[in-house]
């Protein structure tokens, strides 16, 4: 952090977090040969690994002039084998059975984030002390802004393989 010239202050910061055997819930079907006679079946598998990295960046001015503001700048990557277990078709793998196939970003990754906030003292019926003033004196206006990159998306094309009762996995 460092105080820069008119009354800013600038902050770099780094954000990070591992994580390992995370669980995911895996179709025992789709990794050997599918039985007809029997429904999925669901084990709970301790095997996900997860990873997050972020440069934070902020900019910051103290009411100079009636004017304060914020700035912050995040850019991250959040990497991981599966971002939401569960045994629904949105949360399924691809290939449960090869793991490091589904290495890449989270569903949840955003590259790039930003915000602005501003707050501005309206100078108008400060020094007042009538009615007016009480009720119009120090009115301030402010605002936010936030921009964000959008979430990834990884099309991924599998060959079905027929089984011999003529279904498809």
């Amino acid at each position: 952090q460092y105080e820069l010239p008119l009354k800013m202050v600038g902050t770099i910061g780094y954000q990070g977090s591992s994580a390992h055997k995370l669980i995911r819930i895996v179709n025992q079907n789709l990794l050997f040969v599918e039985n007809p006679r029997f429904d999925p079946v669901y084990f709970i598998q301790p095997d996900v690994n997860s990873n997050y990295n972020a440069l934070n960046a902020r900019l910051e001015s103290r009411f100079s002039d009636d004017l304060q503001f914020d700035v912050n700048y995040r850019f991250s990557k959040s990497i991981d084998t599966l971002s939401y277990e569960g045994p629904g078709g949105g949360t399924n793998q691809t290939n449960p059975g090869d793991l490091a196939s589904e290495r890449g970003p989270s569903d949840f990754d955003v590259r790039h984030s930003f915000n602005l906030s501003g707050l501005y003292d309206l100078p108008i019926f400060r020094n007042r002390r009538d009615a007016v003033g009480k009720v119009f004196g120090g009115l301030q206006l402010s605002g936010i802004v936030s921009a964000n990159s959008g979430f990834p998306f990884t099309p991924k094309i599998f060959e079905a393989i027929r089984q011999p009762s003529g279904d498809f996995f």
